[in-house]
């Protein structure tokens, strides 16, 4: 977890950093984009790891041991639902806050988005659409949250 508190922290200065320019957002949005994208993936294996380790009916389970961060969602959703700990109110909470994730991980596909121009299969990485860095700031915010305190929500501090 100490990794992604990092990552996160970084994501945040670098944030703080263009916004204190004159330039565009689009003068590093890339590396920017590409921290968020490895902090999601970062904080998706340690919780998934916490809850192997600390949760129940979970024995046999790996950790997560890819960079799909669609498959790492839904294992860390699942992993957490299993639990069946969580409070009615948590665990709607928790649910809306890992959709708001889902959707940015949409836009942040594939193991080398925003850090490569084409992907292992060759495909073009970066298109044409146009992305909404202070939007998909505000999911990320989301994620970090949802991503830094569930151990701590199932488990105890």
């Amino acid at each position: 977890m100490g990794v992604f508190g990092q990552y996160a922290r970084a994501v945040e200065y670098l944030y703080k950093a263009i916004e204190q320019t004159s330039f565009s957002a689009d003068h590093c949005s890339y590396p920017l984009l590409y921290l968020m994208r490895h902090s999601i993936e970062v904080g998706l294996k340690a919780n998934i790891q916490c809850v192997v380790q600390e949760g129940q009916n979970v024995s046999g389970q790996q950790a997560g041991n890819t960079h799909d961060l669609s498959k790492l969602h839904r294992k860390f959703v699942s992993l957490v639902e299993e639990q069946g700990i969580m409070d009615h109110d948590t665990l709607t909470f928790f649910q809306a806050e890992c959709q708001c994730m889902e959707s940015l991980i949409k836009l942040m596909p594939s193991a080398s988005s925003f850090r490569y121009t084409e992907d292992q299969n060759g495909a073009t990485v970066f298109g044409t659409q146009v992305l909404d860095i202070a939007a998909m700031k505000s999911m990320f915010d989301r994620t970090h949250t949802i991503l830094a305190y569930t151990p701590a929500v199932l488990f105890g501090p």
